[in-house]
């Protein structure tokens, strides 16, 4: 049941992203969502184009035709999904359910497939220094995208210098 609950947000969720991005599949073939409720809620969207990751301020640069990356397009897609995810902690709260640590969705634009991790179990070995963002760079790393060198600086940091040595790539 919870499994059914968590997917109908994480498809409102994908909605906004599709939203965002004005249905572009033509450009932009797969959209990677990092959602943690650890610490607090937190939601992040990676874009990718087959060849290249990007982060939603960056989207331009592969998409044919122009999206709306203002900050306040931005903030709106996080404000929007953040409160999907509140309503999932509600409702899955109501139920009795656990509730996930860590959920990953990978959406394929064209063939639209969705895939999901759902984890159940502490991400964050150390919440003094170690934030959600963190593991969701990591993960944004881990698929391809490149690090600014201040946040590669801190996942070396955090994770060891080897942190994406024998990384599966997806």
């Amino acid at each position: 049941m919870e499994d059914l609950i968590i997917k109908k947000y994480c498809q409102k969720i994908i909605d906004f992203c599709l939203e965002y991005i004005k249905h572009n599949s033509q450009d932009i073939h797969t959209i990677y969502i990092y959602l943690s409720f650890e610490n607090n809620l937190f939601f992040n969207p990676y874009f990718s184009n087959g060849d290249r990751i990007l982060k939603k301020n960056k989207l331009n640069e592969i998409s044919s035709i122009s999206l709306d990356n203002s900050d306040e397009a931005q903030s709106l897609l996080n404000d929007v999904c953040l409160k999907e995810l509140e309503e999932l902690k509600k409702e899955l709260a109501l139920n009795n359910s656990i509730i996930p640590t860590q959920i990953k969705i990978i959406y394929s634009t064209k063939n639209k497939e969705r895939s999901f991790e759902i984890l159940y179990v502490d991400q964050i070995p150390d919440k003094t220094t170690t934030l959600n963002i963190d593991l969701a760079e990591k993960w944004f790393a881990e698929l391809g995208g490149t690090l600014r060198p201040n946040s590669l600086y801190r996942m070396k940091k955090l994770f060891g210098d080897n942190f994406l040595e024998n990384v599966d790539r997806k």
